[in-house]
């Protein structure tokens, strides 16, 4: 057995960092606000807060241009749900 281990020369190295670069095709403002919604979350609170969070940045220096949704699986549509809702209460 300790013949065969020490004959034993690995062909081929893996390295385990990605090579896949995760920047985006388009450019986000630097104060944009992002929401991860899972599919336990609560709609209301969860459109309360950006709702909020939209009013409180018109009196501050920085306002927030753009707000993104993210989402997986069964929470993918509470996320367009709040988007819509966002969107309906903030115009």
């Amino acid at each position: 057995m300790d013949a065969a281990i020490d004959q034993y020369a690995p062909t081929e190295t893996h390295n385990d960092t990605p090579t896949v670069s995760l920047s985006l095709p388009y450019g986000l403002h630097p104060s944009c606000l992002h929401m991860h919604v899972r599919s336990g979350s609560n709609t209301k609170h969860i459109v309360q807060f950006v709702i909020r969070q939209l009013i409180s940045s018109d009196q501050n220096s920085t306002n927030i241009e753009q707000v993104t949704w993210n989402a997986f699986g069964d929470g993918i549509s509470k996320a367009i749900a709040c988007a819509e809702m966002t969107k309906r209460r903030s115009h």
